[in-house]
């Protein structure tokens, strides 16, 4: 029995005073994020947000579900030349997302990354926990 989730944890990222949030270095090769990139962003049960893989992004807001959770689309932000980009007004309204708040990048090889507030990090590994007791 393969209980392999393949889910990654890349750090940190404080969000900045206008919203904005740094993409950390390791997983931008692995996601293929590039300055000037258009991403699509989206929430996830109204407790995370990610930026999926572009292939997949349109597919994923036309479904409006991933994985059994509620996914919402709010269009797509540029990366910019930092490799950062600015979460949008809705999200963080949506969220509790505010300037100072420490955020953990996790990521999924072929699927993005995600940002989850640290102190919704437990509702994310009971997530974890959940599939793989199902596994």
């Amino acid at each position: 029995m393969d209980k392999k989730l393949n889910i990654k944890i890349y750090g940190v990222t404080t969000v900045g005073p206008k919203g904005q949030v740094i993409i950390p270095r390791d997983c931008r090769p692995e996601f293929g994020i590039n300055i000037g990139d258009d991403r699509p962003i989206i929430t996830i049960d109204n407790i995370a947000f990610g930026l999926p893989n572009p292939d997949n992004g349109d597919e994923i807001c036309e479904d409006g579900e991933l994985d059994e959770k509620s996914i919402d689309c709010f269009g797509s932000v540029k990366i910019g030349t930092k490799h950062q980009f600015v979460i949008p007004s809705e999200i963080r309204s949506a969220l509790g997302i505010k300037s100072g708040d420490s955020l953990v990048v996790i990521g999924k090889e072929g699927e993005g990354i995600g940002f989850v507030r640290n102190d919704n990090i437990d509702y994310f590994f009971a997530i974890i926990k959940k599939k793989l007791s199902s596994v």
